[in-house]
């Protein structure tokens, strides 16, 4: 939904789902370590990841 809604807000326990863990017993804390390996990887490779966390909510893929 990221990809497909450019700039719209996706909250951290949809993204959570989309991971196919339980939103209940998931450690929030480990999406953002997540995002965060993914975004060192991208900057590796030489890519801009325009994914914005947006406190208290969720996250966005905008330019």
């Amino acid at each position: 939904r990221l990809l497909a809604e450019r700039g719209a807000t996706v909250e951290r326990r949809e993204l959570v789902e989309a991971l196919g863990e339980d939103v209940y017993e998931f450690n929030y804390a480990h999406l953002d370590t997540i995002v965060s390996r993914l975004r060192r990887r991208a900057k590796k490779a030489g890519i801009l990841l325009p994914l914005h966390a947006i406190r208290g909510r969720g996250f966005t893929f905008a330019d």
